[in-house]
């Protein structure tokens, strides 16, 4: 197991700056650490974010294609769908999405469910 001999993993300059304190075999452990936290940091930061807006973008060409709905009112449906485990509560039914039939309450959560499913 690598020792990181009192430096934060996550300073990686720091870890760098100390790289006497490190056996060869520390360094090749060490260099693979940096590789996959990379990797975890690239997912997060980039490889996340964007297919969380492809299908985003694909909840609301779906709900565009059969309800005219203002861009704010979307956003709001899908925050409150998110929200909810992919179901549009009583009171948001009730209130913000009173226009809704229920058909087209119905068919919004199956396309987030389809988009999203359980995230």
């Amino acid at each position: 197991m690598l020792e990181m001999v009192g430096c934060n993993f996550w300073d990686i300059a720091e870890i760098c700056a100390d790289r006497s304190k490190l056996s060869a075999t520390g360094m090749v452990e060490l260099t693979r650490s940096y590789e996959t936290a990379a990797r975890v940091q690239r997912t997060i930061e980039r490889d996340l974010p964007d297919e969380t807006l492809r299908r985003y973008d694909q909840f609301r060409q779906h709900v565009d294609a059969f309800i005219d709905m203002p861009e704010l009112l979307t956003d709001l449906l899908f925050r409150f769908l998110h929200q909810n485990g992919c179901r549009l509560s009583n009171r948001a039914r009730e209130k913000e999405f009173a226009a809704l039939t229920d058909g087209e309450a119905e068919r919004t959560e199956a396309i987030y469910q389809q988009t999203f499913g359980s995230d």
